[in-house]
């Protein structure tokens, strides 16, 4: 995935699901009243819009959207549909792979996605280097214009050398997620927009993104990891074949680092052994952000920080 997922594709995923399925991937029932927000029952929504459009009866599923203005009229154009989409856990951003096809990144994956093919020649590595390419981070707070919408930017984005990031030091005006791709601007460059090496966006700042561990035995385990298969199961959860190759963490509820992932009676992915976030995010440091920083192992849970990218294994 070039760009982390949105708040309009997470509400798009919901308004596909049965009842029962909208209960375990949301933070509040689906019979709440019109306007409650779904993925987060923080006193501050931290930037996070996707609410309840139509309640459920408790049949009948819910029908969400997206209502930043908090004016019960969704999905406008000011409704912070591009906006990354935190509060997710592990099963709610494993869900969200399985019924799109995807499949959770590893840490190779997401180191080779910022750094490129290699670290020497023309791609040398740099200490405590950032998705960019360099070791140097803007660090004055971002002010924004046209805020959650389509055209939603940063009004006052740092030059290079210094990489444009949100982290710590620049959300102090935002205080959560931003437009996915935000810095790419044009006539922008790899290090003004924060892209990777292979322009993949906001990989450094932004929300922390679920990766596989090669730290742990139940990481190690996932080897083969397989794509999904576009079904998730009745209960909401991502759900592989019996007797695949491969597993994904926190299969069958895994929350042990130290045991294996298997598949042998429901492969759900209800736990969340075999997990690192990587990235950092808008709460961070900086130096939390950098490609080596390994410091969120086993993280899971619908905070305000987490969200989710996919990749797409092709052997």
């Amino acid at each position: 995935m070039k760009y982390e997922l949105s708040q309009a594709g997470y509400r798009d995923f919901l308004n596909t699901l049965t009842f029962t399925q909208q209960v375990n991937r949301t933070a509040v029932s689906p019979t709440a009243a019109v306007g409650t927000l779904a993925l987060t029952t923080f006193g501050n929504q931290y930037r996070n819009y996707v609410a309840i459009k139509t309640p459920s009866n408790g049949v009948t599923p819910a029908v969400y959207g997206c209502d930043a203005n908090g004016n019960i009229s969704f999905d406008e154009a000011a409704d912070g549909e591009w906006v990354s989409c935190s509060f997710l856990s592990w099963q709610d951003a494993a869900a969200y792979l399985d019924w799109s096809g995807l499949a959770p990144m590893t840490e190779f994956q997401y180191e080779y996605m910022c750094r490129g093919v290699s670290s020497a020649g023309s791609n040398p590595a740099s200490y405590g280097e950032f998705a960019w390419g360099n070791n140097t981070a803007c660090s004055i707070t971002y002010n924004l214009s046209g805020p959650v919408t389509a055209a939603e930017l940063v009004s006052n984005p740092c030059a290079p050398p210094l990489g444009n990031i949100l982290d710590f030091n620049t959300s102090n005006n935002v205080f959560g997620p931003i437009r996915n791709g935000v810095f790419a601007v044009s006539g922008g460059s790899r290090i003004s927009s924060g892209a990777s090496y292979f322009g993949v966006m906001d990989l450094s700042g932004g929300l922390a993104e679920y990766a596989i561990t090669v730290g742990t035995v139940a990481g190690r385990s996932t080897r083969y990891t397989p794509n999904g298969d576009g079904n998730i199961s009745a209960n909401g959860y991502a759900q592989l074949s019996i007797g695949a190759n491969g597993f994904w963490p926190g299969m069958e509820g895994n929350i042990s680092n130290s045991t294996v992932n298997t598949c042998a009676s429901t492969c759900e992915v209800t736990g969340y052994a075999g997990l690192i976030l990587r990235g950092g995010h808008w709460f961070a440091n900086a130096s939390n952000c950098a490609i080596a920083y390994r410091g969120l192992l086993g993280s899971n849970g619908r905070n305000y920080y987490n969200g989710c990218r996919g990749v797409l294994d092709i052997r």
